[in-house]
């Protein structure tokens, strides 16, 4: 099998957008059985001269840090995903560069979670990775059962502006988004970056990776690498917001998270990973989460930022919103392992996602029902805004976080209700419409994480409980 090397962030500033925001979204690729729970982390003040653990480095910590919420694989401190209260929001990618891992250092993850807790703004945030990079270095597993490393590329936002930064060990390079940009798990960045640490263009020439026509991309990706894969998914990305000639939406970020080439869930092997991700018999990777954050400037600190976030893979999955400014999250929002948890809303949508990924017929049904949830949840959501504004302007501040609070926790507890709901009312389904080849692919997974699902039963040829 093919790894789970993978992940897809875009985002689209100003005048691409319907309202003059800056919309930013990311699918989280990660190996099965990874649970990826969603994180809030408080505003905090920390002692002069106090030192921060990150996953396997400490690290000087600042004065002050900034509350958040974060998506985050169960076994690590940093986050895949998250937005600050300031409504800085990023996203990282692996990338494979020609320079040298660290043994022990910063990893992606820790980098996402160390830009929000220390940035009021983008740009802050681009500085505050590179800086990191340069005095530390990226180097240690990123991945929960076999040691795999890489380096990392970023998209950083905020209501008014946003960057795409790439890193190649401790050198980094960083861009201004103009209209719009998708990455993944390929180096972009030519010419023309706006930001970057020192000598990075003697750097390369001095080890014969450039010529005078400098490309920071060319020059830094490993030429080993198998790129098919990350470039399919980078185009695609790219078309499908340039193909969008009316300014970008919350709806246009969404679709793209859910792609799938125009195609729909694997019935095989497929040749190239889609952008939403699932598990074949070729490949071991699958979404595990998804974020679309949209960041209004106009608006007051408490709904400058809507984050719209999913569980698993978005195409079978329910965005619901939350707010990273003084409001927190439900805290069984987090709970999840790397054992089945019956208890736990992340492994409620993983496991709906595998009775339909087994038998994929059934994913119309599932949709349908998602989708009317979720539409239900974006109407609330606005007439619960709007409702908060008015009590804001009046001065009613307890009880416009309160109104919003009740939306969080109502919308989060619905959407894991009709989750659990599906896979009760799908599974007898699925048994009879199961494909062969992809109860195969799952049974690996289901048999380690516990998960109580379809098997095959080669003796009798049928899918059976």
């Amino acid at each position: 099998m093919n790894e789970a090397l993978s992940c897809d962030t875009a985002v689209a500033v100003n005048a691409a957008t319907a309202d003059g925001s800056v919309i930013f979204a990311k699918n989280s690729d990660r190996s099965p059985n990874e649970a990826q729970g969603l994180c809030h982390v408080p505003r905090a003040r920390h002692a002069v001269g106090s030192r921060v653990r990150c996953q396997y480095v400490e690290i000087p910590q600042v004065e002050q840090t900034w509350e958040l919420i974060g998506s985050r694989p169960y076994w690590l401190w940093g986050f895949e995903i998250g937005v600050n209260e300031w409504g800085v929001a990023i996203g990282n990618e692996a990338v494979l560069s020609r320079e040298p891992d660290e043994e022990i250092a910063l990893i992606g993850m820790d980098l996402v979670r160390l830009g929000l807790e220390r940035a009021q703004t983008a740009e802050d945030a681009v500085r505050v990775i590179g800086l990191l990079v340069e005095r530390i270095g990226q180097g240690g597993s990123c991945d929960a059962s076999v040691f795999r490393t890489y380096h990392n590329s970023f998209i950083v936002a905020d209501p008014r502006d946003a960057w795409v930064l790439e890193t190649a060990g401790r050198r980094w390079a960083a861009q201004r988004v103009i209209d719009r940009a998708s990455i993944s798990n390929v180096y972009t960045i030519e010419g023309g970056w706006d930001l970057a640490s020192p000598g990075i263009v003697e750097h390369a020439r001095a080890r014969g990776w450039a010529s005078d026509d400098f490309s920071f991309a060319a020059a830094y990706q490993d030429p080993n690498a198998d790129l098919q894969g990350r470039v399919c998914r980078l185009l695609r990305g790219r078309q499908v917001l340039e193909r969008q000639h009316d300014p970008i939406t919350v709806d246009t970020m969404l679709a793209l998270l859910r792609d799938h080439y125009g195609h729909d869930l694997p019935t095989g092997g497929a040749p190239d990973p889609s952008i939403c991700m699932h598990l074949d018999p070729s490949r071991s990777g699958e979404t595990a989460a998804a974020m679309v954050a949209h960041l209004r400037p106009d608006r007051s600190r408490e709904l400058a930022v809507t984050v719209w976030t999913a569980f698993g893979s978005p195409c079978l999955s329910v965005f619901r919103p939350v707010y990273p400014f003084d409001l927190g999250l439900p805290p069984e929002l987090d709970r999840g392992h790397r054992r089945y948890d019956s208890e736990s809303p992340w492994w409620a949508f993983e496991r709906l996602q595998r009775v339909v990924a087994q038998a994929p017929a059934l994913a119309p049904v599932a949709r349908e029902a998602l989708g009317h949830l979720e539409a239900g949840f974006r109407a609330e959501a606005a007439r619960t805004e709007d409702e908060t504004a008015r009590l804001l302007e009046a001065g009613r501040r307890d009880e416009a976080l309160a109104l919003l609070r009740t939306l969080v926790d109502s919308t989060g507890e619905r959407a894991v209700a009709l989750a659990r709901r599906l896979t009760v009312e799908l599974e007898p389904r699925a048994v009879e419409l199961a494909v062969p080849a992809m109860v195969t692919a799952w049974a690996g997974p289901n048999e380690e994480a516990g998960v109580p699902l379809l098997t095959w039963s080669h003796d009798t040829s049928a899918a059976r409980r």
